[in-house]
């Protein structure tokens, strides 16, 4: 009989142990959704206010792509995530949109 009981008690534990890990995973990744979203809404918002103040400004504009805003946002979260946003983090990112920015310019000349 105690063995029953053992085996009984080990099986309830891996039971909800399981569970546990299911409901934190699912939480990671819904989490993960939600950021993105949030993240995605800014970036366009981002680009359409964007638009918006070189027309009020009467200068021409030519907008760059909304997939660098997400860039942009996206390295954003990710360091201030991590803690303190510094001068360097806002350079390295600014520096890597630039990079995908002349990436597109020269893809579109191709075309």
């Amino acid at each position: 009989m105690p063995v029953t009981v053992f085996i009984g008690l080990l099986g309830a534990l891996i039971g909800g142990a399981a569970s546990i890990g299911a409901v934190w995973v699912q939480s990671y990744y819904q989490t993960k959704r939600e950021r993105l979203r949030l993240v995605m809404e800014v970036a366009v918002e981002d680009h359409k206010r964007s638009i918006e103040l070189a027309k009020q400004s009467g200068r021409r504009f030519a907008a760059p792509p909304v997939t660098l805003y997400l860039h942009y946002h996206l390295e954003l979260i990710k360091v201030l995530e991590k803690g303190a946003l510094t001068p360097e983090d806002l350079r390295e990112i600014t520096s890597k949109n630039r990079e995908l920015n002349e990436a597109i310019e020269a893809l579109q000349e191709v075309d």
